[in-house]
């Protein structure tokens, strides 16, 4: 019987994931998908991935919506690291290094120290979305 309980338990564990584990999946995701969308050059697959609500050092969508678009405008490419994702609830704060590149050059940031203003995570309505620090003030 203690082989058939084993058996039993181990086949319907299987099934059991970890709510962090899928956040941590689609948050990579995510980022995946932010350097697809700068490396097609894609400014609305970018800002799709903001949150309506999205503030980060005292900049609103409209500004950062300027900040891609000047990467965009000097950076052809966009490669991206992924060090952790810690997850606090609904939250979240992605580590990671970026690249930007260009044939004139590169600039590699370390997130979110360095900027961070695609560090912070927020899930709402189902989803996770870029959601700033929430910060009124520009450091």
């Amino acid at each position: 019987y203690l082989a058939i309980l084993c058996l039993f338990l181990l086949l319907f564990s299987c099934g059991i994931s970890d709510p962090d584990t899928a956040a941590e999946r689609d948050i990579r995701d995510l980022i995946y998908e932010l350097g697809r969308d700068f490396n097609w050059n894609n400014i609305d697959g970018i800002m799709g991935k903001m949150h309506p609500e999205y503030r980060h050092k005292g900049m609103y969508q409209m500004q950062l919506r300027q900040l891609w678009l000047d990467r965009l405008a000097q950076y052809s490419l966009m490669e991206t690291s992924i060090s952790r994702v810690e997850i606090n609830g609904d939250y979240a704060i992605v580590f990671l290094q970026a690249t930007f590149s260009s044939p004139s050059g590169s600039l590699t940031f370390i997130e979110p120290e360095d900027n961070g203003d695609y560090s912070y995570f927020y899930y709402d309505r189902g989803k996770w979305w870029i959601y700033g620090d929430q910060g009124w003030i520009s450091k």
